[in-house]
């Protein structure tokens, strides 16, 4: 049952991938990430976060992490994110004992907000090492979900004071449904997610 609803999953989303009337909500950052000297001062920029153009200025979002050791389980991925371990077990369709095998997805649900400019979900970091940079724990420790820019943004500390114990403010990327997307009737429910598990 499982791989007829992942082949039905699949081909859904190939279609609306492949639909030429449908708009991205957001920016594509590109390689604009990868710089870490963007500047946001005059207009919001996609080298930081998605920019606050939905309906809501709140919602309830889903990230999705690649497990690697050594965050690879439901109490450290839930840490890393800031989000609740119970509703990571419940949406992963899993227990929070639950260590992952490395690169399996594990879905992430966030409260999502509009802060600024910005949709955020708001986590906190503390340095584990002395090799740690604002490139480094937005690429690697957190996988894209926030950016050099944005982590330098949120911190008022330079690359040379990222100490170990240091906490970082770290911004992770979301977004709430636009009235567009509101308007299609377009939604992912929890269940449907736990199905890409």
């Amino acid at each position: 049952m499982k791989i007829i609803m992942n082949l039905i999953l699949n081909t859904l989303l190939t279609y609306i991938l492949f639909t030429s009337s449908i708009k991205a909500q957001q920016k594509y950052s590109g390689n604009s990430v990868m710089s870490c000297n963007s500047s946001d001062e005059d207009a919001p920029d996609e080298s930081f976060l998605y920019s606050c153009n939905g309906l809501n200025h709140s919602c309830r979002a889903f990230l999705t992490f690649t497990a690697r050791y050594p965050y690879n389980s439901v109490p450290i991925i839930a840490a890393l994110t800031s989000s609740n371990q119970y509703d990571v077990a419940q949406t992963n369709n899993i227990t929070r004992f639950t260590v992952f095998p490395t690169d399996r997805q594990v879905i992430i649900p966030v409260d999502c907000s509009c802060l600024g400019l910005y949709y955020q979900a708001n986590a906190v970091y503390q340095i584990p090492t002395a090799l740690e940079t604002y490139f480094i724990i937005a690429n690697n420790t957190y996988q894209g979900l926030s950016t050099c820019d944005t982590l330098k943004s949120a911190n008022n500390y330079s690359q040379f004071d990222l100490v170990p114990g240091l906490e970082l403010q770290v911004p992770l990327r979301c977004a709430c449904p636009s009235r567009e997307t509101n308007c299609r009737g377009i939604q992912v429910s929890a269940d449907l997610l736990s199905w890409l598990g």
